[in-house]
């Protein structure tokens, strides 16, 4: 099965974005943030942390 792309050229610049996978990469990415934040020192502000990313 194949997945919808989005091509673009603006400029001089050709942007080819699969949105399926970019979903699936952005949940692992907000995932590992997550794991990453409960491990950082108590005394850290990981709300602050989370906002800047």
């Amino acid at each position: 099965m194949l997945s919808a792309a989005v091509i673009n050229l603006h400029r001089d610049t050709l942007t080819v974005t699969f949105h399926e996978a970019a979903q699936k990469v952005r949940s692992l990415v907000e995932r590992r943030i997550k794991q990453i934040a409960a491990e950082l020192p108590a005394e850290w502000d990981r709300a602050e942390l989370l906002s800047q990313i």
